[in-house]
């Protein structure tokens, strides 16, 4: 049978970007991370790390109010998600996430926005959700996660499926063991900084990854380092790839959203 011809879905056909797709949904073997990570440490930023970075890429300025010096930053500055009269509070914001990209002790807290109704709280965090889309998408937003390969499956097998994406998302560099891992981000630090000696880029962080796998990773990591018996380069050369990582909110993926219930004043069937 004769396929038929229809132009407009082929017209529809040559606006699709098959190269940006390309980008967007990279792979590589671990092997080849590693090598990328080298030649850029910025892949390995924090997550806070990252919101700085991304806020302080659009530039910012300095001005006075009420006789107080004010930074302000032109990434809220967004026609489509417009803030207005909160120079002081964004400064505050910024200098939370600066310290928190820091290691100052703030990246282990909970930042609550509190205020009347109308006080722009949800546009901020708006923005920033936006704004971490937008700069996922960049190359120098880019960043990676990983998924489980070739897993064994069957009577004899540790999972139901061949191939699992992480869970959590998280930096394929925690499949590293932690104290391999601090001699490793010690070498990135060094190339870290004489990338900004180099450029004379300002930064206010140290590159780290603390942290151990999830559970189910951990639980995966530990029964093929058992099968190849101790051989962490043969499981994570044959059993872990590399994917680029795009935040989405609608995705769910590195941003999430919930909607707060108050059984006081909800219907039942919401709480479900």
């Amino acid at each position: 049978m004769e396929q038929k011809k229809h132009p407009s879905l082929k017209r529809l056909g040559s606006r699709f970007d098959k190269e940006r797709f390309k980008v967007l949904h990279e792979k590589m073997t671990f092997g080849d991370y590693i090598d990328r990570v080298y030649a850029n440490p910025l892949l390995a930023r924090t997550a806070y790390q990252r919101i700085y970075d991304m806020i302080m890429s659009k530039g910012h300025s300095e001005f006075e109010k009420d006789r107080k010096m004010l930074t302000h930053y032109n990434f809220f500055d967004d026609e489509e998600i417009p803030i207005y009269g909160l120079e002081e509070t964004l400064d505050k914001f910024v200098k939370f996430v600066r310290g928190a990209a820091g290691g100052y002790g703030t990246e282990k807290r909970v930042l609550l926005l509190h205020g009347p109704v109308g006080s722009s709280k949800s546009t901020i965090a708006r923005r920033l959700k936006r704004g971490l889309e937008e700069y996922s998408r960049t190359p120098e937003g880019i960043l990676f996660t990983y998924k489980w390969v070739n897993l064994p499956t069957g009577d004899d097998g540790i999972y139901t499926h061949k191939e699992d994406m992480c869970p959590m998302r998280e930096d394929p560099l925690k499949l590293i063991q932690l104290q391999d891992r601090r001699r490793i981000f010690a070498e990135l630090n060094e190339i870290h900084k004489e990338s900004i000696l180099e450029n004379k880029r300002n930064t206010a962080y140290s590159l780290r990854c603390d942290g151990e796998l999830c559970p189910r990773c951990k639980k995966f990591m530990e029964e093929l380092m058992v099968r190849n018996d101790g051989d962490w380069e043969t499981v994570v050369s044959n059993h872990i790839e590399v994917v680029r990582m795009v935040m989405s909110e609608p995705d769910r993926v590195g941003i999430a959203t919930f909607q707060p219930k108050d059984l006081n004043n909800q219907d039942a069937t919401e709480n479900r």
